[in-house]
């Protein structure tokens, strides 16, 4: 063990051997290239002898000349589960180095990923957007875009409510029914040849067999927001 009343015979980092002989790396400190020099970060000797240093358990580090595995603490984003440490998950995040618990996030707040390592990684939820810090529901007749930015349903969609996650919330207005486009209908006067082809034509900006939302035909009615 370190003894400080020999440091001063072998020099700084060294201490003597078991039979007072040689010098050698104390407790902290390794040996390379014929020298002692402090373990590095994430790393830890505890014993003296002309060893290399050992790694620290993964995902965990230690400060510069740690003599003690026990000065291996969980790495940022990390969390000590009483064995290992384990990833911060999905609405937690931690930013320092230490055998604790990750924090969670603001209310209507998550990650991105597991292993978050700062509070900048709290983002709003899905349905939400930031608006100043603040993350507020997207509108009824919007939608997030998957980066938390509400944007408008299609032409004559809506949604039942406030903070829709997705466009497959949006549904069809008062008035509008469900209508997959299958046919083509017969060509007005007026259409080019580009716009009206095989003889017929569908509605801008849809696709043979996708659904849309189209106006209730003639002797029929729609109430409600839904498709």
């Amino acid at each position: 063990d370190y003894d400080a009343d020999r440091v001063g015979v072998c020099g700084v980092g060294y201490t003597t051997d078991e039979n007072n002989t040689a010098c050698v790396c104390v407790d902290g400190y390794g040996f390379a290239n014929g020298a002692c020099s402090e373990c590095g970060v994430g790393t830890y000797k505890d014993f003296a002898g002309n060893a290399s240093c050992s790694a620290c358990p993964a995902h965990s580090t230690s400060l510069l000349g740690s003599a003690s595995a026990t000065e291996c603490l969980c790495a940022a984003g990390y969390a000590f589960d009483g064995s290992a440490c384990v990833e911060c998950g999905i609405g937690s995040y931690k930013a320092y180095a230490a055998n604790e618990a990750c924090l969670a996030c603001e209310a209507l707040r998550t990650t991105d990923a597991v292993g978050s390592t700062a509070a900048s990684d709290c983002v709003c939820v899905a349905g939400y957007a930031d608006n100043a810090g603040v993350c507020e529901p997207c509108a009824v007749g919007t939608h997030d875009d998957g980066n938390n930015v509400c944007v408008s349903c299609g032409a004559g969609e809506s949604t039942l409510s406030t903070g829709s996650a997705s466009a497959a919330e949006c549904v069809c207005g008062v008035g509008l029914g469900w209508h997959v486009f299958d046919d083509r209908q017969p060509c007005p006067g007026g259409y080019t040849d580009h716009e009206c082809q095989f003889g017929g034509y569908l509605p801008h900006g849809v696709a043979q067999g996708e659904a849309h939302c189209a106006v209730c035909p003639s002797g029929t009615f729609k109430n409600w927001v839904g498709s």
